[in-house]
């Protein structure tokens, strides 16, 4: 009688596991694949419940631990530029886009910005990003959150879009007819206490106001500038290139007619 292991089956390919992985990651197709699964199961039933306006929601906020380790994995992943093409074809952002509507659990909401930031370095993710105008809206839309790490992600993103001198236009467009989305940089601005957050506002207008004249000429003046006095004493201590940002912010006032009568008109509150 042999001793040897059998043989493997027929249709055995050695090379499949392989295959079946992201890139030169240790994850595998089959495990996105069965998360992204995992979180439209989680997203129906949070919708499922707000409809039924259920009395019993006492975990509404919590999201499952799992899942949650899961998604931190895939937002870890995509840290990895030179993995991001490889996940094109899981349609993350069209995924992503028709849940934004109807999450209502802040840890869930944060993750999946901060995931679609990291994925918005990839050319094909963010053109997609910026062909779609509901998705451009929703994103815009959550700068109403008071949820901070929420709202980090979200400066994050824009940002991100807003560097692609392809892709940016949309935004733009939507930023210009959008008058919420100053007021609710402003209301951050003069309302928050978080550094990070902070920070990340002010490197979004600095972004917004260099790439668009028009823009700069209508928020570059008393109320912004108010702001942004608020939120540097709140920083406390700014670093080298926060400083530089903020020297930058205050260059472009300097240069149209509403930002220099802002900074003639509390010249000593700065120096």
């Amino acid at each position: 009688m042999s001793t040897r292991n059998p043989s493997p089956p027929p249709d055995y390919d050695g090379n499949e596991n392989q295959i079946d992985m992201i890139g030169d990651t240790t994850y595998s197709r089959r495990w996105l694949f069965s998360m992204l699964i995992k979180f439209l199961e989680s997203v129906n039933k949070e919708t499922s419940a707000t409809w039924a306006n259920s009395e019993d929601n006492s975990d509404g906020d919590r999201l499952d631990s799992e899942l949650e380790e899961q998604l931190c994995c895939l937002w870890d992943l995509t840290v990895n530029r030179d993995v991001l093409k490889f996940l094109d074809e899981f349609e993350i952002v069209s995924i992503f886009n028709n849940a934004l509507g109807d999450v209502q659990k802040p840890r869930l909401l944060e993750i999946m910005v901060g995931i679609l930031a990291n994925l918005a370095y990839d050319p094909v993710a963010c053109r997609k990003m910026s062909e779609s105008e509901s998705f451009i809206i929703r994103i815009t839309s959550l700068l109403y959150s008071r949820d901070t790490p929420t709202l980090i992600e979200t400066c994050r993103l824009i940002q991100t879009v807003l560097a692609s001198d392809e892709y940016k236009m949309p935004w733009l467009d939507e930023i210009r007819f959008q008058p919420e989305f100053f007021e609710n940089i402003l209301f951050i601005l003069k309302s928050s206490t978080n550094a990070n957050l902070l920070i990340g506002a002010v490197r979004l207008i600095d972004v917004i106001t260099r790439d668009d004249d028009s823009l700069a000429e209508v928020w570059c003046g008393d109320q912004l500038l108010k702001a942004i006095l608020i939120a540097q004493h709140e920083m406390k201590w700014l670093h080298g290139s926060e400083v530089e940002i903020i020297h930058r912010l205050l260059y472009t006032f300097s240069s149209n007619v509403n930002g220099v009568s802002a900074l003639a008109a509390i010249f000593h509150f700065i120096f």
